[in-house]
């Protein structure tokens, strides 16, 4: 089969954000690379800290520290087909003594353990079928109840066309998502790889994705994902040919902005569809060094712009519970390794 550009996937943009704002790393970068060999285990983990600052129209403060850590390995592999587990943990400690204005203190600690894993298959004519599967309890007291527990699952597919260009589809359920949760949305895209132009761009329902490498070295890349995860960044990655797919050279520097939302269950919710949310916006550097492939150390810091914390049944819309912060700074080391 040719290699397939991968869609860097569907929800890889949590990768690449900072520690407290990406608590799972997700397989989907797997679900459209080749078979490989290697590595049978994989290993990610990064931590950060916040710095403490004022929250408005209170005499209050508000800081945070955490991180995550997954493993993930291959239990079967065949000439078409592969299948993975992974388990993983993260945690976030919030020194604060600010209130919300109608749910009163926040929770010292937040916590998860997430199971999961995915199967899929590759067709000589190189289609691929696939699907994710994860349970996980993002709470102050994982797993205390039956409402706290979350269950998320895609099912994929890709179609090849010409060249690398492709169709994706698949159809996916993420109970505490924070873009329509509990209801099924379907994905279709396409996808595009322009080689002699350094151009990639996954475009479609409801996510877009592109990267534009101009000349040697140099990258620009941006991406969307409804209603509150976005990213653009330019990278620097010295040994990097226009054409190649992916990074080159043994580090890079990146320098962007982004969106992101964090969603949280917690026990002393009466309302079942209610979610603690931490909706930020940040600029980030960050220096990634890479000593050989599947292994990589990444150190990032930045500024937080703004950030609004609050309570609802509808976690796009941020209604009068809420508090937002004063900017601060914050920083992360993230670390990825694989036999």
């Amino acid at each position: 089969m040719n290699p397939l550009l991968p869609a860097c996937a569907l929800l890889v943009l949590t990768a690449s954000l900072p520690a407290l704002d990406a608590l799972d790393s997700p397989a989907a970068a797997q679900w459209y690379m080749p078979l490989r060999d290697r590595p049978q285990v994989r290993l990610t983990s990064a931590f950060g800290g916040e710095q403490s600052t004022p929250v408005r129209d209170q005499v209050a403060t508000l800081g945070r520290s955490g991180g995550f850590a997954q493993v993930a390995g291959r239990i079967w592999k065949d000439d078409g087909s592969e299948a993975w587990l992974r388990v993983g943990g993260n945690q976030v400690r919030l020194d604060s003594d600010a209130q919300l204005p109608q749910s009163g203190s926040l929770p010292e600690k937040l916590q998860d353990v997430r199971v999961g894993g995915f199967y899929r298959m590759i067709t000589p004519e190189g289609r691929i079928f696939g699907v994710d599967a994860e349970i996980s309890s993002p709470s102050d007291h994982p797993y205390a109840s039956a409402r706290l527990i979350s269950v998320g699952g895609t099912a994929f597919s890709f179609f090849p066309t010409t060249g690398m260009d492709g169709w994706q589809f698949g159809l996916r359920y993420d109970r505490n998502s924070t873009f329509l949760p509990g209801v099924p949305l379907p994905m279709v895209a396409y996808q595009w790889f322009r080689p002699e132009q350094g151009l990639r761009i996954n475009a479609g329902i409801p996510f877009v994705m592109a990267d534009w490498r101009w000349v040697d070295d140099w990258s620009v890349g941006g991406s969307f994902f409804p209603v509150d995860r976005v990213q653009a960044a330019v990278t620097w990655a010295p040994g990097t040919p226009k054409a190649k797919l992916g990074p080159g050279g043994p580090w890079a520097v990146k320098a962007g902005g982004s969106i992101s939302a964090e969603s949280w269950m917690l026990a002393d919710l009466d309302d079942p569809q209610e979610r603690l949310i931490f909706r930020t916006i940040r600029v980030f550097v960050s220096g990634e060094w890479r000593p050989f492939p599947g292994n990589s150390l990444r150190l990032t810091g930045g500024r937080i712009l703004q950030r609004d914390v609050y309570i609802t049944d509808t976690p796009s819309v941020r209604g009068n519970d809420r508090l937002s912060t004063d900017p601060a700074w914050y920083g992360s080391l993230a670390l990825t390794a694989g036999y």
